[in-house]
């Protein structure tokens, strides 16, 4: 039996009882035998049945001068048009880039894409609507991350990524341009406000967060309150607060004891200490009154790493992993606790679960993307692979991630550069959605902000798209 919608052009306000999207008034999607009954045209309009939705993704557009044919005995009177395809992600791109009103545009690469151009432009579907299954998730919003409108070469890309919920305001970093001339740090404010489908340029020096002269971008940790950032950019560390908008501290950082392959750093909110970390010396700053080097340790007798994450601060100890070994530290005296072996090819960044007591790292190992467990009391090690889905190819071979403390998971990135849930309480794949991430940089770190998970990329015009986590995998 048929399901179908039925739709009329309506540009005034919403019909009551009736759905609205753009200018089209559309009625819950019901079988056509024993369905809802149009006929009395509510609103005042002449309502007509959209095609059959069973194995069809439908796309609906208003047509204005309400003279599209129909059929007899109507006449030429049709105030909507249809197009459809087969109900598979490479038809339904293929139907949106050969519509009309997009000859002549450049291509859409994938469905998301396709959904957000269709809601732009005022355009019903019934992809990802009603209820889609988990992955069918429309993009919740695309931030361009730019220097000025004219600087889009790689160099601009987006490296990390963090979120202020205090102030919610998200930073985005490029690390790639450590001077005064190539501002790395940009802000955008306003988080929860954004729309979905909504396009933003973040291009205006005053959109830049001052962090010192010549200190350029780099890795960002807040503290517990989220209102002060800390910003380590190779050179030196700045220290600005957020309701002020000032850089109120910084300190240069030498040769000695910088180290060049930061990748994070931690904040001890109750020794009040600010942690920096590579691949040879984890060093401790003071952070009242003023920012001043404490202390420092040589982690090259145990640890032998390439690379050091610290992944937070918890039962005293500080983790960090590299591509050997783990260790941990008391934040307090910046003295080893103990160590462990781990089986990985790199490690990205890592987070902390205090439901579940674990630390996790987003990793590589084997050549493909997973999510390496450390327990934080008893010190194993166990891994998540991420899955491979759908026909895109293998691409990533490792992964970042990002904690949501709603539900108890850590997202990453698999292989073929879909979104990951892996579900903390037992340390498995939960959600395998059909996000997927457009570039193959994945040293991009995700962040949470405020109900939605931002991804940066390199690769397409340097943005950073946000998804919204409550549509993936319900709370």
């Amino acid at each position: 039996m048929a399901t179908t919608t039925p739709f009329t052009y309506n540009p005034g306000s919403p019909i009551a009882g009736q759905n609205q999207s753009g200018s089209i008034a559309y009625g819950d999607t019901n079988l056509v035998n024993g369905g809802d009954d149009y006929s009395g045209n509510p609103g005042g309009k002449k309502w007509w049945m959209g095609a059959d939705e069973e194995n069809k993704y439908i796309i609906c557009k208003d047509v204005s001068t309400s003279d599209w044919p129909t059929q007899t005995p109507e006449g030429d009177i049709g105030s909507v048009r249809f197009w459809g395809s087969a109900k598979t992600d490479a038809a339904f791109v293929l139907r949106v880039n050969t519509l009309p009103a997009r000859a002549g545009l450049i291509p859409l690469d994938d469905v998301f894409e396709c959904k957000d151009w269709l809601d732009t432009n005022g355009y019903w579907t019934n992809f990802g609507i009603p209820n889609p299954p988990p992955g069918d998730r429309q993009r919740f919003a695309i931030i361009d991350f730019y220097r000025n409108p004219s600087s889009l070469g790689s160099g601009y890309g987006v490296d990390n990524l963090a979120y202020s919920s205090e102030n919610d305001t998200m930073y985005a970093f490029n690390t790639n341009t450590w001077n005064s001339s190539n501002f790395g740090n940009a802000t955008l404010d306003n988080i929860s406000s954004l729309i979905s489908g909504s396009r933003t340029f973040v291009s205006l020096s005053a959109d830049y967060l001052s962090v010192g002269s010549g200190y350029g971008a780099g890795s960002c940790t807040f503290d517990n309150d989220g209102d002060e950032v800390y910003i380590y950019a190779g050179t030196g560390i700045s220290r600005y607060t957020l309701s002020t908008n000032a850089l109120n501290d910084s300190i240069a950082v030498t040769n000695g004891n910088r180290g060049e392959d930061v990748r994070t750093s931690a904040f001890d909110d109750v020794t009040s200490k600010y942690f920096v970390a590579n691949g040879q010396y984890l060093n401790t700053y003071k952070t009242s009154p003023s920012l001043s080097l404490s202390s420092s340790i040589n982690l090259a007798p145990t640890q032998n790493l390439a690379t050091v994450i610290i992944a937070d601060t918890v039962n005293n100890s500080l983790c960090m992993a590299g591509t050997n070994k783990f260790t941990f530290v008391d934040p307090s005296n910046s003295s080893f606790i103990g160590t462990g072996r781990v089986d990985v090819d790199v490690v990205m960044n890592g987070v902390y679960s205090s439901t579940s007591e674990n630390y996790y790292f987003g990793v590589g190992r084997g050549g493909s993307p997973a999510v390496m467990v450390i327990d934080a009391n008893l010190g194993t090690v166990s891994y998540v692979n991420l899955p491979v889905s759908g026909s895109r190819g293998a691409v990533n071979t490792k992964t970042t991630i990002a904690y949501d403390s709603v539900r108890d998971f850590v997202w990453g990135m698999s292989a073929s550069r879909n979104l990951i849930g892996v579900d903390c309480s037992t340390n498995t794949v939960s959600i395998n959605s059909n996000v997927i991430f457009e570039g193959t940089n994945t040293a991009v770190m995700p962040q949470i902000a405020n109900g939605k998970i931002a991804i940066g990329s390199r690769v397409d015009n340097n943005s950073v798209k946000l998804y919204d986590l409550e549509l993936i995998s319900p709370s």
